[in-house]
């Protein structure tokens, strides 16, 4: 299973930066390094790649690597000395912890047959089991069919009984024979038919489930031609067109009949809800608040943190906004906390309630449990933080009282790669600091505990 395992960087002294796999989906930093790079030295470790500052040296990486690499790596939290030894992590799973359904996808990933088709698309199909059943052979050219019946041995011939002149595959019974033709003809729209029953069988059947129109007429009718080449073949009965529309209406008018059952059976009434009034809060006198929070651009990944301190006021006492590179949410929200962490204990304040809106990240700084976990980096870093001498609180809020800090997130999209302290009270964000300061809220509805 060693295609599945990762290095969580902690101290980076025990990785190498070039031949591990340690930026996560199983790269190597060496499969990446631009032609006609200088000779580089590929025993090197992660951690000869941090500045004396503790922040990454990027322009170095640049020399070598190319930008959407460096990005990625920017996206890590840098290692540090006093974090521990790097930590193997099992890297399909976004807790890095072993599981045996994602080791099962690695290992099916080396034998699986192109031929196989998309069974997820069939085990989400909505009609019945057996209909389903029979669309999962169908996809694994399990059929047996009189080509299959030959390659086992079963048979001599592997021509179709009604054609004599095809070969029966599973594609010839469920589009292409002549009762089939006819009926497809009639069903699909004359100018959507070339490019139907042109199409290869799997990808035929995957376009095909994957309509929610036409997925459950799609695979009732695949199922009863099925049965209609059997009641052929054993037992001689013929059917014609208008038989075989016929029958397959009622039967979608029945398999509909047991689903509306079905559904309204396993109706799960939605929870009770409320709408309350969500606003930022202060922290108590002699606290403050740091409110934190990640974005990241869909369509490069790219992401960015940002956040402010406060006091019991809403007085704002600092912020900061960051370009963060290529990583995960997850990462981004944890980066902003310690950020936050960071710059409240340089600062001098020792007591501090940090306010997050992403559960996920409260969770993780909550968890003691974090050296196997793939956040494991940053998760150091910030319990390195917590365990100081100060209090710390850890709550969690609505993303409607935390507006600052979701624009200042924002923000980080027009910044570079470094951290950018904002001046206090800055002009593009004194509209919310008032309008937190004056208490204003938003609805949103809330489950009822």
């Amino acid at each position: 299973m060693t295609a599945g395992m990762e290095l969580a960087i902690k101290d980076g002294k025990s990785t190498s930066f070039f031949t591990d796999r340690w930026l996560g989906n199983g790269e190597c930093l060496a499969d990446h390094v631009l032609p006609h790079s200088d000779e580089l030295e590929e025993d090197q470790c992660v951690a000869s790649f941090v500045q004396s500052s503790g922040d990454w040296d990027l322009e170095r990486m640049r020399n070598f690597l190319p930008e959407e690499m460096v990005l990625r790596i920017a996206g890590v939290q840098p290692p540090r000395p006093d974090a521990g030894e790097d930590l193997p992590i099992w890297g399909p799973e976004s807790d890095g912890r072993f599981r045996i359904r994602t080791a099962y996808d690695i290992a099916s990933s080396y034998v699986a047959n192109p031929q196989q088709g998309n069974w997820k698309t069939v085990w989400k199909w909505q009609g019945p089991a057996k209909i389903r059943y029979f669309l999962w052979l169908a996809t694994r050219g399990r059929l047996l069919t009189n080509s299959e019946r030959k390659r086992r041995h079963l048979s001599n011939s592997d021509k179709c009984s009604n054609c004599e002149d095809e070969v029966e595959s599973v594609v010839h019974v469920i589009r292409d024979c002549g009762l089939a033709r006819q009926v497809w003809c009639d069903t699909i729209e004359p100018g959507n038919q070339p490019a139907f029953f042109a199409a290869e069988c799997n990808e035929w059947q995957e376009d095909n489930l994957s309509k929610p129109e036409f997925s459950l007429r799609f695979g009732a009718t695949c199922w009863a031609f099925w049965k209609a080449r059997n009641e052929r073949v054993f037992k001689g009965k013929a059917t014609t067109k208008d038989g075989f529309m016929r029958r397959i209406n009622e039967w979608l008018v029945v398999i509909r009949s047991a689903m509306e059952k079905d559904q309204a059976l396993h109706h799960t009434p939605a929870p009770p809800q409320k709408t309350a009034e969500i606003a930022w809060t202060p922290p108590p006198r002699q606290w403050i608040a740091i409110n934190c929070d990640g974005s990241v651009l869909q369509n490069s990944g790219v992401a960015f943190a940002g956040g402010l301190l406060r006091d019991h006021g809403g007085r704002c006492l600092g912020a900061f906004a960051c370009n963060l590179g290529i990583c995960s949410i997850t990462t981004a929200e944890l980066r902003g906390a310690v950020m936050g962490l960071q710059a409240a204990w340089d600062d001098g304040y020792r007591k501090v309630q940090l306010q997050l809106d992403s559960q996920v990240a409260v969770h993780l700084l909550q968890d003691k449990n974090y050296r196997d976990h793939a956040q494991a980096g940053v998760l150091s870093k910030a319990q390195e933080l917590l365990s100081r001498q100060w209090d710390v609180d850890i709550i969690h809020i609505y993303r409607e009282g935390n507006k600052c800090a979701d624009f200042l997130a924002n923000l980080g999209h027009t910044l570079d790669i470094e951290l950018h302290c904002i001046p206090i009270d800055p002009s593009c964000l004194s509209h919310l600091i008032l309008y937190d300061g004056q208490g204003l809220s938003e609805p949103r509805s809330i489950l009822i505990n």
